[in-house]
């Protein structure tokens, strides 16, 4: 891992090499989660800069992720990236710390 990285947090591996491409193309450094649970495992080890995650996620829902990880990094900006169009779910993630909230497809 570099010294400063952004977690992009999507199950959908087409998704998650289109977010890697466009942040590599910056020059970013990025790590690739495909759970709730592997980005809060990877985030243990090393803090990122910035987390990119989707709201859809296995076994652990991107808001969930988005609360536990503002309970132990409250620092850490986190983006919520959805292709849901419901208000509420973007209301909630705001709510929950989110920094902002990005409609997929981009």
């Amino acid at each position: 891992m570099s010294a400063q990285f952004i977690l992009i947090v999507e199950a959908d591996r087409a998704a998650a090499r289109v977010i890697e491409a466009i942040l590599k193309a910056e020059h970013y450094g990025t790590v690739l989660a495909r759970c709730g649970e592997e980005a809060l495992s990877l985030m243990e080890r090393r803090a990122p800069f910035l987390v990119l995650s989707e709201v859809v996620l296995p076994r652990m829902d991107g808001l969930t992720l988005l609360k536990k990880a503002k309970t132990r990094w409250p620092e850490v900006p986190f983006i919520i990236l959805t292709a849901i169009r419901e208000m509420s779910v973007i209301v909630r993630a705001m709510r929950a710390g989110a920094a902002n909230c990005l409609a997929k497809p981009f």
